[in-house]
């Protein structure tokens, strides 16, 4: 090869190098050609987390990825700026869809997608049950069933095991099971029944190595005029709970084994709720005031207010953080730690459900599903502190909220148990579950399984969510 020759190969690559490496480039920072707008154009993706494992992933009807078998997640690359149809779909499971947008230099992702079986398997674990209530640790359930004629028993379900085993007896035909209520370590229970027509409450424990096995721990000795009753969370032998001396409703503590006598809280109490060792409450002037009982120091201000609460109506509170939820008289109000204003949230509301991270509440009245963030989503989609989204409306109200994670919630529709996702862009993907005639619904966040009660039949699903 000439001198002249080498030259000009040379200069031709070094040429076609200054032409490609722009190029090559661009392309790796993912700028295309997109032929339909004549220009070149920087792509972006989408990245999607999905429930069950190795679910199809389809963008405008053509399959693109599988999500992977580790984590469920998958990541698709190179798309031009714009809307298009994603689907992700397993077989024997109901599809999600969804119309997203891609814009340039970014991902668009969906990162908490839950694939529901369409037709789960249901076992029936007990018959002639009137009414259930689970242990918080999800072992146990105490079953109200039907007895010899109208009367009822109390039986005790290991939820392990499946076997039953009776618990309590109705004493007289004036012997109603009013409410239970389980003690956060699933050790012992409150009973308040009405029997010959006063109201009794007395403390049962479903260990036989702790006091009020046998016999009950019983509440009469605090006297009459006993309002709510709650157990302290961290301590389940403390109890707190309102009575009315005069007109005036004062909060007390006390531990019921020893019979100690009550300790005085708060007076004027229009609300309360414990959280740990800490109980907060709700005053006549509007002020939530906490403390912690565990501790001898006095009550903390969490936040003063200008609004008055009505005391002759029934109040809840729902504490998440630095943030307290109001329910009074149906209308439902937010106030921040250390604000005096309180915002005004909607009205009217039958039922308030706090998600398992403390972060969103779901809100449900006559017809509509929705949600309010308590904390700022930094996600996909974004949403703001204190913004109420309306997830959805139906002509007949729905029934029997609570969530399935923090991103789906589950309801009964008429005789359907359905699920919807809150992620708001686009449409809503819903799902039906199951069908039960005037079903009662409990669902276990850590197994994934749905308990029903429909008809006296009490039944359990398979892993809904796996």
């Amino acid at each position: 090869m000439t001198k002249r020759q080498r030259t000009l190969l040379f200069l031709s690559l070094l040429g076609l190098f200054f032409v490609l490496a722009p190029a090559l480039m661009l392309y790796s920072q993912g700028y295309r050609i997109d032929l339909a707008s004549r220009r070149i154009t920087q792509t972006g993706a989408f990245y999607v987390k999905a429930v069950p494992l190795r679910a199809d992933v389809l963008v405008d009807e053509k399959l693109v990825k599988r999500t992977d078998f580790l984590f469920g997640s998958a990541l698709t690359r190179n798309f031009f700026p714009g809307s298009y149809a994603v689907e992700i779909a397993k077989e024997g499971y109901h599809s999600w869809q969804k119309t997203l947008e891609v814009k340039e230099h970014s991902v668009t992702e969906a990162k908490s997608v839950l694939l529901f079986k369409e037709n789960p398997a249901f076992q029936q674990i007990a018959d002639q049950v009137l009414r259930f209530w689970i242990s918080p640790d999800k072992q146990y359930a105490l079953l109200e069933k039907q007895s010899s004629g109208s009367s009822w028993q109390l039986r005790l379900l290991n939820l392990r095991t499946l076997g039953e085993e009776p618990f309590l007896r109705q004493t007289s035909s004036k012997d109603k099971v009013l409410h239970i209520t389980w003690a956060e370590d699933s050790k012992r229970f409150l009973l308040r029944r009405g029997l010959n027509e006063q109201v009794v409450s007395e403390i049962h424990s479903i260990s036989s190595d702790q006091p009020c096995f046998q016999n009950p721990c019983g509440l009469e000795y605090l006297g009459e005029g006993i309002g709510e009753i709650e157990f302290l969370p961290s301590d389940s032998r403390r109890i707190v709970f309102t009575k009315f001396l005069n007109t005036t409703q004062i909060l007390f503590s006390v531990a019921y084994e020893e019979k100690e006598a009550p300790k005085a809280v708060a007076n004027n109490v229009v609300a309360f709720e414990p959280d740990g060792s800490w109980v907060m409450w709700l005053d006549e002037k509007g002020a939530l005031r906490e403390q912690d009982l565990s501790l001898q120091a006095g009550a903390q201000v969490f936040a003063e207010s200008l609004i008055v609460p009505k005391k002759e109506v029934p109040s809840a509170l729902y504490h998440a953080g630095d943030s307290v939820l109001l329910l009074q008289d149906s209308a439902l109000s937010l106030q921040k730690k250390g604000a005096v204003k309180r915002q005004e949230v909607l009205s009217p509301v039958l039922e308030v459900f706090l998600s398992p991270d403390h972060a969103k509440a779901a809100i449900r009245n006559n017809s509509e599903l929705w949600v309010l963030f308590l904390k700022e989503e930094t996600g996909q989609p974004r949403h703001q502190e204190g913004e109420l989204v309306l997830l959805t409306r139906f002509s007949n109200p729905p029934k029997q909220l609570s969530w399935i994670g923090s991103s789906y919630l589950l309801f009964s529709l008429e005789d359907a148990v359905k699920a919807v996702e809150i992620d708001d862009r686009d449409r809503l993907n819903i799902a039906e579950v199951a069908k039960f005639p005037n079903p009662e619904l409990f669902f276990d966040n850590k197994k994934g399984a749905l308990y029903v009660l429909s008809e006296g039949a009490f039944s359990v699903s398979e892993n809904l969510v796996k």
